[in-house]
């Protein structure tokens, strides 16, 4: 994907992470009907980032929704992993 395409591109604009809990509400997502194929529900997407700088976006897919509190503790990981660079 590049930079500005799909939800990891939104991610990489914004630089904070995303949360979606139905994926076939989103159908924007390049890849959402295989991942609808493939059973999953919902996605995390979260910057990594170093200072200001994003440098990767993850994307993280599943059947079981968490829910958005848990997108501050994704964003700091985010952040935990681009300080490894």
């Amino acid at each position: 994907l590049s930079q500005s395409e799909g939800m990891p591109g939104h991610i990489w604009k914004s630089k904070s992470a995303s949360y979606s809990k139905n994926l076939e509400m989103d159908m924007a997502l390049p890849r959402s009907l295989h991942a609808l194929g493939a059973g999953l529900q919902v996605g995390f997407w979260l910057p990594v980032k170093y200072e200001d700088q994003v440098y990767a976006v993850i994307e993280l897919l599943g059947v079981n929704p968490v829910g958005q509190p848990a997108l501050p503790i994704l964003d700091r990981f985010g952040t935990t992993l681009g300080r490894c660079r």
